[in-house]
């Protein structure tokens, strides 16, 4: 009898305490996913660092579901490739930096990167990637890897001869992302006025800002965005209008 007044008030401790560590780690992962939404990660969507991050307490518990989350078949985290500026479209001439982010719980040490361009090995050793005056031959599909380590998922990277284009993130676009879209031309001419449509519908037009910018899209704002610029050489009264457009779809949560 005695035995059994000890166990029962352990045994309901014990039960009380796992609904506990149950619960807790229920709202941790919860947490976590809602962050960044790494329930369905995009491969082109960079994943958080130290830098960006405004909680380093739960930075390190997110990273330690994310070595879990993020794990592939062999074992290894995989890392992400991401732009700089964070534009999957660019005209020749224009300079890049991409950069192989690996999420870790441990101190960073030194570690030696390998870059494939359609999934051929490139020079560069290092986490990041430098391309200046890009050429039309740049364009690609872009991969990482830390040496020993998984590869990374494809990011392409395009390059274009045209005189504007409308550029926009290298990754998939959800509800409740902010977007921001960019007329941009080539950097020989001079820009007189920018307009930005959706469906043919104007929706902003600026003699200064070449940027259209929404906070919280929805799925209902999934279109043919286009956008038009008044350019002309710096060396010449001409002046042109050129246009590009590309069909935005807003995926749900």
């Amino acid at each position: 009898m005695f035995l059994t007044d000890i166990k029962l008030p352990v045994i309901a401790a014990a039960i009380i305490g796992s609904l506990v560590v149950i619960v807790f780690s229920a709202v941790l992962i919860w947490k976590c996913k809602t962050r960044k939404r790494f329930s369905h990660q995009d491969p082109h969507q960079a994943i958080p660092t130290a830098e960006n991050n405004t909680d380093p307490d739960l930075q390190d518990v997110c990273y330690t579901y994310l070595d879990i989350s993020q794990l592939s078949k062999g074992g290894a985290i995989k890392p992400v490739v991401t732009f700089t500026p964070n534009w999957g479209n660019i005209l020749h001439y224009d300079d890049v930096t991409l950069t192989c982010d690996v999420p870790f719980t441990v101190p960073e040490e030194p570690r030696t990167y390998q870059w494939y361009k359609d999934r051929r090995p490139i020079p560069g050793d290092q986490q990041r990637l430098h391309i200046t005056s890009s050429r039309v031959e740049d364009r690609g599909d872009y991969q990482c890897q830390t040496i020993g380590g998984d590869i990374s998922d494809p990011v392409f990277l395009n390059v274009t001869e045209n005189f504007v284009i409308l550029q926009r993130p290298p990754f998939a676009i959800y509800e409740g992302d902010p977007l921001t879209l960019r007329c941009h031309n080539w950097r020989f001419y001079n820009a007189i006025n920018k307009k930005f449509y959706k469906d043919d519908q104007e929706v902003k037009s600026s003699e200064s800002d070449s940027t259209f910018h929404i906070p919280n899209i929805m799925m209902s704002q999934s279109g043919l965005y286009k956008c038009t610029k008044e350019f002309q050489r710096k060396d010449s009264p001409y002046v042109m209008e050129r246009s590009d457009e590309f069909f935005i779809s807003v995926k749900g949560k």
